[in-house]
């Protein structure tokens, strides 16, 4: 007996038969930045985009019978002591990004005198969104770099650098069918008053993304020595030097990836 491997994909009896193959498929991971404080006993993670982590699972709204690890890397380094954690049990999936189509000035929430308007724009009816989430703006094109704070000037979330990317705080929340207005508190020494734009969906003055991992029922198995993560007050100036979440157990040979689509030919 000599065993060939098939170079060519056939159908036989009706059955088609592709020549791929999981071993040899290249691994191509959802990753995503880690974007709220994360303590050891926490069960949600929060990231700026979400998408694909649930890419080919069965996860409904209210958290799913398929579930999937991830592995947390506590910034750039892999190597320091207690800077990656795998975490496992995650089952629901939250998040979407968008447009932004308009921008502007308001009173804070609370009692913080200043704050930012954002008009976001969904087609999914911001299903999962509310009150006290972080949320990332990017691709801005007015202001000259704003600092986000939640519920005072000493609470800074994110120190921004270009125009007015930053991460915020939703401090309110308006929806009115695909349509939102987010209202997040920024440093009252700010210099924003007057700052106003307007776009719409095929011309955006911004884009948002934002995301949560969770376990609403049974929370998450966390390992026997947790990290916590603080990316409060960090500068924002892109995310490459925050925490990451790498999708794992699941996909191509359980290891996160995903997984291949075979197209007859």
């Amino acid at each position: 007996m000599v065993w060939i491997k098939k170079k060519v994909e056939r159908k036989i009896n009706g059955e088609f038969f592709p020549k791929t193959r999981d071993s040899i498929e290249p691994l191509i991971f959802p990753v995503a930045n880690i974007i709220k404080d994360f303590s050891t006993t926490d069960n949600e993670i929060f990231v700026d985009n979400s998408e694909l982590f649930d890419y080919d699972l069965d996860l409904p709204a209210t958290g799913g019978s398929d579930d999937f690890n991830g592995l947390v890397i506590n910034g750039i380094s892999t190597n320091a002591s207690g800077s990656v954690e795998l975490i496992s049990n995650f089952n629901k999936v939250d998040g979407f990004t968008g447009v932004v189509t308009g921008i502007s000035t308001s009173s804070g929430n609370g009692s913080n005198p200043l704050a930012l308007k954002f008009n976001i724009y969904d087609d999914g009816g911001f299903v999962g969104l509310e009150t006290g989430y972080p949320i990332y703006i990017y691709n801005t094109r007015i202001g000259n770099g704003v600092t986000s704070i939640d519920d005072s000037d000493s609470a800074v979330v994110g120190i921004g650098t270009t125009f007015l990317d930053n991460i915020y705080y939703i401090g309110s929340l308006s929806i009115s069918g695909n349509v939102g207005i987010i209202t997040c508190n920024v440093k009252s020494d700010s210099n924003i008053v007057g700052l106003e734009t307007t776009g719409s969906f095929a011309n955006p003055v911004g884009r948002y993304s934002w995301g949560r991992l969770s376990n609403p029922v049974d929370g998450l198995s966390r390992s026997s020595s947790p990290i916590s993560i603080g990316v409060t007050g960090n500068i924002v100036s892109g995310l490459s030097t925050y925490p990451s979440i790498q999708r794992r157990g699941v996909g191509i040979r359980t290891m996160g990836a995903l997984s291949k689509i075979i197209i007859p030919s």
